[in-house]
């Protein structure tokens, strides 16, 4: 009888035993720039004075490598591209076509992941089919957006960037800490034309106040 109690005890604190073991749950993967990825709502300055409004987007590539990336960034800027899509159009449909004039480049970066840094210099842009519309995003029915270079002809395009991520480096208007970025940018057009930028923004937080001034730009003065 004894040794029946023994077993049994022992049985018991064996059940205990792995019933109570903690079960270490795993950390949720991550891309290998995850540190510098998202998206941004920035403002595009020429000479100190903002002049547009910018959507960034960086994605990690194919090979999620930790020195590259892909940087998206689409310009706000409607109505400096509409005489082209007059000319393309005409002005009754260019009308209808009004908010699909946003013009986007697609290209590679270097990513320093210990600095937060990345650059360019002097690589090919593509224009894509569709980009990223943060002043849209949220609304029903918006997704993928069409853009200029789809609706008009896409061109080839040289660019270069050098800039950083701060982490938490603004406190935003809903009172929370967002990540900065800011960088230089500078596009070549195939009829010789360059445009040049100082950008500066924050990450998407979800919160509509947070970004409501670009949205605002947006309003007075680029649709």
């Amino acid at each position: 009888m004894k040794r029946i109690i023994t077993i049994l005890a022992s049985a018991i604190a064996l059940v205990s035993l792995f019933s109570c073991e903690t079960y270490k749950v795993a950390e949720p993967e991550m891309s290998a720039v995850a540190a510098i990825d998202g998206k941004y709502v920035t403002f595009g300055a020429v000479g100190g004075e903002n002049v547009t409004v910018f959507g960034v987007q960086i994605t990690n590539t194919t090979k999620d490598e930790a020195n590259r990336a892909w940087m998206t960034i689409t310009d706000m800027d409607a109505i400096s591209r509409y005489p082209s899509i007059v000319a393309k159009f005409g002005e009754e449909d260019a009308a209808a076509l009004y908010y699909q004039l946003l013009f986007a480049v697609r290209f590679e970066i270097q990513v320093d992941p210990v600095n937060n840094t990345f650059s360019a210099t002097s690589v090919s842009a593509e224009e894509p089919r569709t980009t990223w519309n943060p002043y849209l995003e949220g609304l029903a029915g918006q997704g993928g957006y069409y853009t200029f270079g789809y609706r008009v002809g896409a061109e080839s395009h040289t660019v270069s960037v050098n800039g950083r991520v701060i982490p938490g480096g603004i406190t935003t208007p809903s009172g929370n800490k967002a990540d900065k970025i800011e960088f230089t940018y500078s596009i070549s057009f195939e009829d010789g034309t360059v445009e040049e930028y100082t950008v500066s923004g924050i990450k998407k937080t979800g919160w509509g106040e947070d970004t409501q001034e670009y949205a605002d730009f947006c309003d007075e003065n680029l649709w």
